[in-house]
């Protein structure tokens, strides 16, 4: 998948690739033989960029989160933390 080159249509396409990468990882997890029920999710937030000339409500923001996390991530995961994504403790937090 390539995504289209303007800013407000990368950022969406973070949510798709936040969500490719989930499911590659609980694959290799399962292929192991882990035990998620011990596991703990720390993934990136999805945000957009710097450049990007539409900015974006955190509603939207957390709409998108969630959406990628609840495509890939097993229910038996515990717990999720996030990093800040680069904003600020204000922003990482509301």
């Amino acid at each position: 998948l390539f995504c289209r080159t303007d800013s407000f249509a990368k950022w969406r396409c973070v949510e798709h690739w936040t969500s490719h990468f989930s499911t590659r990882a609980y694959w290799g997890l399962a292929n192991h033989h882990v035990y998620l029920e011990v596991t703990s999710l720390k993934p990136n937030m999805v945000t957009p960029g710097v450049d990007c000339p539409n900015k974006v409500s955190h509603e939207e923001m957390g709409v998108a989160i969630v959406t990628a996390l609840r495509r890939r991530v097993p229910a038996a995961v515990p717990s999720t933390t996030f990093l800040s994504g680069g904003q600020s403790e204000l922003h990482a937090t509301i």
